[in-house]
């Protein structure tokens, strides 16, 4: 599928050309899990960064739980402006801090570039 920004709102569109509006999308069997991540955490006047930090808890969650997601990960701000990339991460690389505060010493990649 791909996501894009059109007719004024957030759309996914599936394989089969079905197009999906929504304020947030996850898609692969690890969807479930962030789901439940996002539907925690998403509200209305959210922050790029605060929104970046959430598909991050999302990514992690739902990678912990299934053993089909994780790996290089990116995360995409799509706006009536476009799209750029956030921050692009190696999940093995991150997954002690991607839920929280990283620990002592270790420093965790910005979500704005």
């Amino acid at each position: 599928g791909i996501l894009g920004w059109v007719w004024g709102g957030l759309y996914y569109v599936d394989s089969e050309g079905t197009r999906v509006p929504g304020p947030a999308f996850a898609v692969g069997s690890g969807a479930p899990y962030a789901y439940g991540v996002l539907d925690r955490g998403l509200r209305p006047g959210l922050g790029v960064e605060a929104a970046c930090r959430l598909a991050r808890r999302a990514i992690y969650q739902a990678a912990r739980r299934d053993a089909y997601s994780g790996g290089r990960v990116s995360i995409y701000h799509v706006a009536e402006g476009g799209w750029r990339r956030l921050a692009q991460h190696d999940l093995d690389d991150h997954a002690p801090f991607w839920s929280g505060p990283a620990p002592s010493g270790v420093v965790p990649a910005p979500c704005s570039p």
